[in-house]
Parts: C-alpha cells; sequence; structure tokens
C-alpha cells in the first residue's frame, strides 16, 4: 500500500485548495522521517526513499497542502531523499533537525555539516532546534 491517499485525505479543506474563509491560509503539509537507515549501512536506497516522499508529498499537494514540512531529518542521505522528492510538487521544501546535547544529529550531523549540505539543495527553510539546551 502507498502513502498517497491517506496523506491526501490529512490535507483535505487545508489552505489554498480548501475552504478556509476568506482569505484562504497556508495549508503545510508534514511528513516525518522514514525511520530506516540507508545504504550502505541499511537497507534502504535515496531513490526508494525519493520515491517515496514524493508520493507522500504528491498526495498532500492534492489535498491543499501550499507548502510541505519534513520533520526531524537526521541524515544527508534522508535530506536529499526528502527535499528532492518533496521538491519535485514544485512547492516550497522546509526540513527540521534536532541536535542532542553533543551538538549532532543522531546519525552525527553536526549544524555546520547540514548547513554545507543544505545550501547544495533545492530547500526553502531549514529548522534546526536542540531540545536538550535551553533557549
Amino acid at each position: 500500500a502507498g502513502v498517497g491517499e491517506p496523506n491526501r485525505g490529512r490535507t483535505r479543506s487545508r489552505g489554498s485548495g480548501g475552504e478556509w474563509g476568506d482569505p484562504p491560509g497556508i495549508g503545510a503539509g508534514s511528513m516525518g522521517p522514514g525511520g530506516e537507515v540507508y545504504r550502505p549501512v541499511g537497507a534502504l536506497s535515496i531513490e526508494e526513499a525519493h520515491d517515496a516522499f514524493r508520493e507522500q508529498a504528491e498526495a498532500l499537494v492534492r489535498g491543499g497542502a501550499d507548502i510541505l514540512w519534513v520533520e526531524t531529518i537526521s541524515s544527508r542521505e534522508e535530506m536529499q531523499a526528502a527535499v528532492e522528492g518533496a521538491g519535485a510538487t514544485g512547492k516550497p521544501v522546509v526540513c527540521t533537525l534536532s541536535f542532542d546535547s553533543n551538538g549532532r544529529t543522531m546519525m552525527g550531523l553536526c549544524p555546520a555539516d547540514v548547513a554545507r549540505f543544505a545550501a547544495s539543495l533545492a530547500l526553502s527553510l531549514i529548522h534546526i532546534s536542540e531540545p536538550t539546551r535551553p533557549y
């Protein structure tokens, strides 16, 4: 079973494709991380993840999403798959990343690594949070 229909249904009546009154609101379609480890360590390829993110993003856009929000990314591979897959819709893509108390994502990326890599992608915005440190 694909990820399309459940996601399209979640965004129906949201954003410019829905009925939020006058003027219409902006609907953000949210996608979480895939939860798999990428090759060569894990079994998932970037291409497989790209296709899954694209399918989910297309369904969210059909349901009315104006912007695509990809949450809790922890690796370069997943960021690439998410941004390129979701970006195939032509909608803006936002990625969020969480860093631990050592300043690294779960897969070991530091903020500088993320910034350098994100600059090579068609990313509209990146959100970095460090929930273990007080603001």
